[in-house]
């Protein structure tokens, strides 16, 4: 039996493809990679809140839906 590799980073992902809110996991570019799901999520409220002072023409909300917390392993999957 080989060693045992365990994951469980999460990785702040940003969809830069504004007009695609749907745009598949492989067009999102990562920000930052954090330890739990909680530190990943309170940077991206604040990736969020930021980018929304910088834009003032987007809605409200808009720019919480460009930022996404996903477990590491979905965008890095382990080698076999």
């Amino acid at each position: 039996m080989g060693p045992l590799i365990l994951f469980g980073g999460w990785l702040l992902m940003h969809n830069p493809e504004a007009h695609n809110p749907n745009a598949p996991l492989s067009a999102w570019k990562e920000v930052r990679s954090y330890d739990t799901a909680y530190l990943c999520e309170q940077a991206r409220h604040k990736e969020a809140v930021e980018a929304a002072g910088d834009d003032h023409s987007a809605p409200s909300g808009m720019h919480e839906l460009r930022y996404r917390c996903v477990r590491e392993e979905h965008v890095h999957p382990p080698a076999h």
